[in-house]
């Protein structure tokens, strides 16, 4: 569309990439360092715009646009947050208890961050990097008992308590049994922790109480007016492999969702805890693309690494990496009357 790119480039050793930002709303303070950080990414040496009239007209012609980006605020509900609030609480005990004790602690490790910290779980990792250094191995099982932990507390904002709390339940009994001769310290955290999470899954289970989340009730809302397009294909982005998991088997569940919403889920192959083969990875994409699945749910590594087909409907369940993620995603609705949707909670700070 510029004259200099309409010719094959003289240097063939570092990429000609055409970025098409809509800027318009932004200051030029912004609009300039947006930019710079974007060709500082991606190891630009240039910058060029589009000038003449007439190649604007030619872009607005073949450039599909989204016909809604917005993003979606959920307002905070009582009754819901009372009780995320009170499990959180007691998971956050349940560490505390768990790095107090000199039975569950015996060499009285601590990281440096206290658990409402920003950074908690930065410090975690990296009290562990020291653990492994120094091969003391009960500590590196309790802070892996506890990053575990603390990953699914964080998530009772997103999903359902019961979801968290099984799914938590299911991880740690799947480590524990695949070690054929756990030491004793393993056992005594492996037991403290199934017994608070059967004993809080039981109580859901007595209760009958009908465990929701308004983030989730509003992906059921944009999924089911979505499915009355012909041949739609939606594309929700989580940032950790259980939400993919989690939120798929919760769409599989919803009644109303039956007859017009078949989700799939897929993960990046370089994760730790990934658990398909990239045989059943192409196996999934074929029929998403073929319309087997309708909906896909994915890791955010997945976006940029593979080939999924074109969308109708992109959705970001809470959470934005960075700005390249975020036309990395975009990218992917490129259909015509395409959507790109962020589901957020209301008053929770986001860099767009």
């Amino acid at each position: 569309y510029i004259d200099e790119i309409l010719r094959p480039p003289l240097i063939l050793d570092h990429p000609l990439i055409l970025l098409l930002l809509d800027l318009h709303r932004s200051s030029p303070v912004h609009k300039t360092n947006h930019l710079t950080v974007l060709c500082a990414i991606f190891n630009c040496f240039t910058i060029t715009s589009v000038l003449k009239k007439d190649n604007e007209a030619e872009l607005e012609k073949y450039v599909c646009r989204t016909s809604e980006d917005e993003i979606i605020c959920i307002t905070k509900q009582k009754k819901f947050d009372i009780l995320r609030l009170s499990i959180e609480k007691e998971l956050s005990n349940l560490i505390l208890q768990l790095f107090l004790s000199k039975d569950t602690n015996p060499l009285r490790i601590f990281p440096e961050k206290d658990i409402e910290m920003n950074g908690y779980e930065q410090s975690l990792e990296i009290l562990k990097q020291s653990e492994q250094k120094k091969q003391h191995f009960p500590s590196v099982i309790l802070i892996n008992y506890i990053l575990a932990i603390y990953r699914h507390l964080r998530s009772l904002a997103d999903l359902t308590p019961d979801l968290v709390l099984s799914d938590l339940k299911d991880y740690f009994e799947m480590t524990y049994k695949s070690r054929e001769h756990p030491i004793a310290v393993d056992t005594l955290i492996y037991n403290k922790c199934q017994s608070l999470l059967k004993t809080k899954l039981t109580d859901f289970e007595e209760s009958e109480q009908i465990l929701l989340n308004p983030k989730l009730d509003k992906l059921v809302e944009l999924l089911k007016k979505h499915a009355e397009k012909p041949n739609s294909r939606a594309l929700i982005l989580v940032e950790r492999t259980f939400y993919a998991q989690k939120i798929c088997e919760f769409l599989q569940n919803q009644i109303e969702l039956k007859s017009t919403i078949k989700p799939c889920w897929l993960i990046s192959q370089n994760g730790l805890d990934s658990k398909k083969s990239n045989k059943n990875e192409d196996s999934v994409l074929i029929d998403f693309r073929n319309g087997v699945y309708n909906v896909m749910i994915s890791t955010d590594v997945v976006r940029a690494g593979l080939d999924i087909p074109e969308c109708s409907l992109v959705l970001r369940y809470d959470f934005v990496p960075d700005s390249i993620g975020t036309v990395q995603a975009r990218v992917r609705a490129r259909r015509t009357n395409c959507v790109y949707y962020l589901i957020t909670t209301k008053g929770r700070m986001l860099i767009l």
